[in-house]
This record gives structure tokens, sequence and C-alpha cells, in this order.
């Protein structure tokens, strides 16, 4: 934290330090619900350029960030809040992850009220985040949906096509029936399986009588046995 009257709050606007006064009441307000917590690897960075977008920040961040010319720490996230409505502006702050707490902590001891950065009158405000063990729950739970369903569907896609069995011949229609020549044309079945929709044994074509169906008075559906014929109806 910069302290007005310190050493480190010399050349620090006074709007600057409102906003750090504002953002450290608000987070005192907050530490008092007891699912709220600091992080130790994710950095929450306010007081950004407006036009500063998420991949200027992350090249930023790896150029500013390298120690004596070595590799850049490892940043596991890195987003610039925007606006949902409109042309998604950008809110002026962002969130920063990193894959240890030494490298968080050394992001922000050189990050934080730097007036090398945007300019000593713009100077970053950086803190840990705060986030709430609920709401980190919820996330956990839906990354562990989505991991399953992922397994679910690579199973399924990795298992060997089964092979079709050929058509059992249905039987034939029983007796006192109306000879397939007689009876109306019949209606193309939606499938050559044995058993229909409900598990039962086939039973042949079934017609609509011209009365409707159930109505009193109109002959009764007919049952007509499998056409014997394949390919163009003659």
């Amino acid at each position: 934290a910069i302290r007005p009257g310190s050493q480190a709050a010399e050349g620090v606007s006074d709007s600057d330090m409102a906003k750090r006064a504002r953002f450290e009441e608000l987070k005192r307000r907050r530490l008092q619900d007891p699912n709220v917590g600091v992080s130790r690897t994710r950095l929450c960075l306010h007081n950004l350029p407006k036009a500063l977008d998420t991949p200027r920040l992350r090249a930023l961040l790896r150029g500013v960030l390298r120690h004596n010319g070595g590799a850049p720490p490892h940043i596991k996230e890195c987003r610039v809040m925007r606006e949902l409505r409109g042309q998604g502006q950008s809110l002026g702050f962002a969130f920063v992850e990193f894959g240890a707490h030494e490298e968080a902590l050394g992001a922000l001891r050189r990050l934080n009220n730097n007036p090398e950065l945007f300019g000593p009158h713009k100077r970053p405000i950086v803190e840990f985040a705060l986030e709430d063990r609920r709401k980190l729950r919820l996330r956990e739970q839906r990354i562990q949906r989505g991991l399953l369903k992922a397994k679910a569907k690579a199973a399924e896609s990795a298992r060997p096509p089964e092979t079709p069995q050929g058509p059992t011949e249905p039987p034939k229609g029983s007796g006192g029936q109306d000879p397939p020549s007689k009876a109306p044309p019949a209606k193309a079945p939606p499938s050559r399986t044995p058993s229909g929709p409900s598990g039962t044994p086939w039973a042949g074509f079934r017609t609509q009588g011209p009365g409707g169906r159930g109505a009193p008075g109109t002959p009764r559906n007919k049952v007509l046995a499998v056409p014997s014929h394949r390919g163009p109806k003659i």
C-alpha cells in the first residue's frame, strides 16, 4: 500500500491517492465476509489506459517482468475487463494470474506505482485480488462437469461401430384378413425392426379406416402382412 506522506507517495497525483484510498476501503469491507479471501497468485491491476487490450497487456508484462534477460514468469491468465454493451470499451482494470506466489509478489512490487509504464501521472494500482470461495467452488464444479462430458464424448467416439444386423422376416398375416391385393395402399413403415416402439411384436402394416380412429360405426383398422416384393412399387 502507498501511504500518504511516505517516500513512495512522492509524485503521485491526488486523484490516484484517492483511488488507492477507495480501493483499500472496499477491500476492508469485503474481507469482513468469511467467504472472501486474498488470492496468492492472482493480481488486480487498476488505473490502466483505455486503449490497452489483453494482448498488449500480456506482451507488456512479459517484457517488464523478465529478470535480467531470462525467461518471463508463467502467466496463467491475463484479461482486461470490458463493458458488455456497446463496443466493449475497457473498464480500466485487469486480472493477471501467475503460476506461483513468488512470481505474483515480484510482479506486484515491480508494477505497483511504477511511473515508467504509463507515465508519471497515471501510475498502475496493483493489489492481490479478492476471491469468493463460493464462486470458486461453482467454477470448479463447472470445470469438472466439462471434463466429464469431454471424457464421455471421447469414449463414445473411440467405441467401435456396431455391425448392423439383417432384418428379421416378420410373421405372415393371420387368417381372416383381406389379401394384400384388395387392401388399400399401405403406408411405408418407419423402420423394419421386428418390434414396434412399445416393444410389442411386429403385427404388420396398419391402415387407417375411412371414418377416423375410434369413431363409432367405422370399420376396424386392418393389419396387413409385410409385402414380399422389394424395389419399385408395381
